[in-house]
């Protein structure tokens, strides 16, 4: 007699057991007779699996490579393709014996049995279920190896492509397949994207792991030093603006005190002229740093020298005698503070060079698109090429003129002399042109 006539012959006396119990209304016994039944059942369903399921094996055994065999690492372990018959075809048989008697004791109304038959049905059906998933398993695991062949790793993307399946499907059959030790040696990487499947795949992982832990760590405290160094200089450069700036402003309120104290229109409005000048540099160079530098320059020398031409020329603005030598000194002086506001504007201009260069040629670039489209009149009535535009000079700082004070008599140096001489006689000539 076959094996697969004990399976079903055990079934039928489980049957046969069962509908006598409901017939007869007499259950003593019957759950001691069932589950000597079911084990006969289960065990007839595991054994010889050789003449049961077309000579493969149903459960996972270890494969002894002959000496010399080559070796497949995703093969270290043998699975059967009916790994998970036995749950399957016991689950069957159980779930349809335990279906029938809960089928005749509802018919007889006898609803506590009924309940407790229709729970171990389900029990079984879950059984099947998971006999079912075994075989799916065992199915992908021969699949998978078959496609890997001698590999030794794999990315998880590249098997799921050549199997036809999604990413994440491949992911976790992989990981059911270790949890059930079809892969005894396998491991995942950090991020779940490759699987190593022999100890010396793994240890080359780990020697690339460690190498590029060490590289990011160094690229790390690269970038955090750059980083340091960057906000140091940045810092330092900052500093240095700021420092240039408050010193300004100072030498600003002491231009606007010495102000308060000239009584004359004329003068005052040089002085809030420079004023307004030195607020603009100063603006321009918080937006520009790189040109504190220039400023620092002027500065240096301007400033100061401004003020002492402001304090001799209140000193003579207070002497109550007004004789020809102060009249001339003081109007020196605002020749001079007309110089210097020259300047402290060319020094203004200057800032703005590069913006101007940098206008001058998107303009000049605009125009020439235009013309080329045809869409300027010079483009339109003869297509010729426009005229390059006129270089804007390289941005060179003023250099400061000399002044200078000798004494007490408050002297101005030659060059101012000269600009303020030159201012005057324009002035007079401007007078004259008036009257006429």
């Amino acid at each position: 007699m076959g094996d697969y006539d004990n399976i079903y012959n055990a079934g039928n006396k489980i049957l046969k057991e069962v509908t006598k119990a409901v017939e007869t209304g007499n259950y003593d016994n019957l759950s001691v007779s069932l589950k000597v039944s079911i084990e006969d059942a289960v065990r007839a369903a595991k054994a010889n699996p050789s003449q049961n399921f077309r000579g493969k094996a149903s459960t996972t055994r270890t494969v002894n490579y002959a000496s010399g065999a080559k070796r497949i690492p995703f093969f270290t372990r043998k699975v059967s393709m009916n790994h998970g018959m036995g749950k399957v075809v016991g689950g069957i048989v159980g779930a349809a014996i335990f279906g029938l008697a809960t089928l005749g004791a509802i018919s007889t109304g006898v609803w506590a049995q009924a309940v407790t038959y229709l729970a171990i049905t389900a029990i079984f059906g879950f059984l099947i279920k998971v006999g079912s998933d075994d075989k799916k398993l065992a199915k992908a695991f021969n699949k998978y190896g078959r496609i890997l062949g001698n590999s030794e790793f794999f990315a998880v993307g590249d098997l799921a492509m050549a199997a036809g399946e999604r990413s994440d499907t491949v992911l976790k059959n992989i990981k059911k397949m270790i949890n059930k030790d079809f892969l005894p040696t396998a491991r995942f990487d950090r991020n779940e994207t490759t699987v190593m499947l022999s100890e010396r795949a793994f240890a080359q992982y780990m020697r690339a792991e460690k190498a590029r832990q060490d590289r990011e760590l160094a690229e790390a405290q690269q970038m955090s030093q750059d980083r340091f160094s960057a906000e140091s200089t940045e810092g330092v450069t900052n500093q240095g603006v700021k420092s240039i700036i408050d010193e300004g402003n100072a030498y600003l309120a002491t231009i606007r005190r010495i102000n308060d104290e000239i009584p004359g229109d004329e003068m005052s409005e040089k002085l809030y002229q420079l004023e307004n000048i030195m607020r603009k540099i100063f603006t321009q160079v918080e937006n520009e740093p790189e040109c504190a530098d220039e400023l620092k320059k002027f500065m240096n020398y301007y400033l100061p020298t401004t003020t002492k031409l402001l304090n001799a020329y209140v000193d003579l603005d207070k002497q109550p005698e007004v004789g020809e030598n102060i009249t001339r000194t003081k109007k020196e002086i605002e020749g001079a503070i007309d110089v210097i506001n020259d300047a402290f504007e060319n020094l203004l201009d200057s800032l703005f060079q590069d913006m101007a260069w940098d206008i001058s040629s998107d303009i000049s670039v605009m125009k020439t698109m235009m013309a080329q489209d045809g869409l300027t009149p010079d483009g339109l009535m003869s297509g010729q090429p426009m005229p390059e535009p006129v270089p804007v000079p390289a941005r060179t700082a003023p250099q400061p003129a000399p002044l200078s004070f000798e004494g007490s008599a408050y002297q101005v140096a030659p060059e101012l002399q000269q600009a303020a001489g030159a201012q005057a006689q324009a002035a007079e000539d401007e007078k004259v042109q008036l009257k006429f």
